[in-house]
């Protein structure tokens, strides 16, 4: 399986529970914290991370919640101030799944991750030796 269908029926809210499954406390409360205690940051990583896990839902819920705060402008800037926003979403994401603590949890994202990780690097293959050879970079293993 490529999504997280299987752990709750495909609808809006048990989808964005099963997502909170898989998250730390912290990224728990940042769905109960006011707006001003969210920074920009708080809500790019969690986008990419709701992307990159495919959590429609809670990447749906996060963009309704910036757009209703008026705040797509601060996202927007934060965006553009990373030099490499691949790698840096990369880390996020590795970073939340080594943090989710409930392990049968994490050991399945963790194999789908990986699994994703390497059918991109084989369809995007040469371009990212191209990159690397651009940037003066080795490749990617």
């Amino acid at each position: 399986m490529d999504t997280f269908d299987f752990l709750l029926p495909n609808d809006y809210e048990n989808e964005i529970a099963a997502f909170l499954l898989m998250c730390t406390p912290k990224d728990i409360n940042f769905l109960s914290i006011p707006d001003s205690e969210r920074t920009a940051k708080d809500y790019v990583r969690l986008m990419y991370i709701a992307i990159a896990l495919q959590s429609r839902s809670s990447l749906l819920r996060i963009i309704r919640e910036i757009e209703d705060c008026n705040r797509m402008d601060d996202i927007d800037d934060y965006v553009r101030t990373i030099p490499n926003i691949h790698n840096q979403a990369k880390i996020w994401v590795e970073e939340f799944i080594e943090d989710i603590p409930l392990p049968p949890i994490k050991t399945f994202v963790k194999k789908t991750w990986q699994k994703q990780v390497r059918q991109y690097k084989r369809k995007h293959k040469k371009r990212i030796h191209a990159m690397c050879a651009k940037q003066d970079l080795r490749s990617p293993r």
